[in-house]
């Protein structure tokens, strides 16, 4: 999702229990008044196909307790909606296309601020597109050195790999994205891979955008991109 003044998601305000306000996406009106997108804080980095999309609107209250007499604050226009509907919702109240349905960024998929190399990064991850014939992992420097060195690799962490023997890919290019760049934040090092759909084995759609593969062969390699390299 892509909006002309930022991304849809970056610096998040948990404004309640169990809500957030992504702050960075907050975007005038043609009527004045401030919009922004939120989301279940549950869902905050989990795939947008899962929903639990808020829109928020920004309100100006009088308090003598304030300085100024006015208070402002966050009430949702609308909550449990689904990544279209949101945005829709929101283009509708700008009164305007203030945000691209058809764009993702890798920010979509991180609950903190990428800065410095870190913003270098996802930048130029940003400028990638995800293609039909193509699923994406995002890999540590560790697991990219058994991946060369075998010739094979599969995930032996925790997470959302917890529950298969192999190895989670995704299809949509930027969330693949987030995973390479969190393995850099923590590791020093991070490889997005893009894979050929066709040449892995046993390839099972799980959860929304995300598949289970077995193994990941070193065949199935299209591209190998080093995120080290990006800055």
């Amino acid at each position: 999702m892509e909006e002309t003044q930022g991304s849809m998601k970056t610096f998040i305000e948990y404004i309640s229990e169990g809500a957030s306000v992504y702050q960075k996406t907050a975007t005038k009106a043609k009527s004045g008044k401030t919009y922004a997108f939120g989301r279940d804080s549950r869902l905050d980095g989990r795939p947008k196909e899962e929903g639990g999309y808020y829109v928020w609107v920004l309100k100006q209250n009088y308090d003598g307790k304030v300085r100024g007499g006015i208070r402002s604050s966050w009430a949702y226009v609308k909550k449990d909606l689904s990544y279209k509907d949101a945005v829709k919702l929101m283009n509708k109240r700008l009164g305007y296309k203030g945000f691209d349905l058809n764009e993702s960024k890798v920010e979509d998929f991180l609950i903190w601020e990428p800065e410095g190399d870190l913003r270098t990064i996802t930048e130029k991850l940003n400028k990638l597109k995800s293609s039909k014939s193509e699923v994406y992992r995002g890999i540590s420097g560790a697991e990219y050195n058994v991946l060369t060195r075998k010739g094979a690799v599969k995930s032996k962490g925790k997470g959302n790999t917890s529950d298969i023997d192999g190895s989670y890919v995704a299809d949509n290019v930027h969330l693949a994205g987030r995973f390479a760049l969190v393995a850099y934040r923590d590791t020093g090092e991070g490889y997005l891979l893009v894979l050929d759909r066709k040449k892995l084995p046993n390839l099972e759609p799980r959860d929304p955008g995300n598949y289970a593969v077995s193994h990941i062969p070193k065949d199935a390699v299209k591209k190998t991109i080093q995120l080290s390299k990006l800055k």
